[in-house]
């Protein structure tokens, strides 16, 4: 056996020898629940702020996380944001911007510039789906 497992057996056996812990080397540090919280904010928001900064993380459905812009591939039209402008749409779906107009009942007068979030606030009944479920309609002719 080894030597300390001999000085072991030996303590166990001798009722008279009682072990005492050393006392503690390092002393505890008390924070407040206040500071923990805020800590926690930090790191949370900080670590949101760095991903952003670095191009991993966007909030904009404008721009890729590489800050690129988001162009419509006119493949799908459940890609269509309501911060794309009627110009963008007739332009990806290779659909005259008079006909897109017409079929969605969106009037003559709106300009192409027009993103699609303005033109649900001033025309009654417009919704930027009426133009999606056209354009799916159109592509399954």
């Amino acid at each position: 056996m080894t030597a300390l497992r001999l000085e072991l057996t030996a303590l166990r056996r001798n009722p008279a020898v009682v072990v005492v812990p050393s006392t503690q080397r390092w002393r505890s540090v008390t924070i407040s629940p206040y500071l923990y919280a805020v800590l926690g904010l930090v790191i949370l928001f900080g670590t949101i702020q760095a991903s952003m900064a670095i191009g991993f993380w966007t909030t904009s459905g404008r721009v890729t996380g590489s800050g690129e812009t988001v162009v419509l591939s006119g493949n799908d039209p459940l890609e269509i944001k309501g911060w794309m402008t009627l110009d963008q749409i007739a332009t990806a779906y290779a659909v005259p911007l008079d006909e897109l107009k017409a079929a969605t009942g969106i009037p003559a007068d709106v300009p192409g510039a027009t993103e699609l979030k303005q033109v649900e606030k001033s025309v009654p009944g417009f919704n930027p789906q009426t133009i999606r479920d056209w354009l799916l309609a159109r592509q399954k002719k």
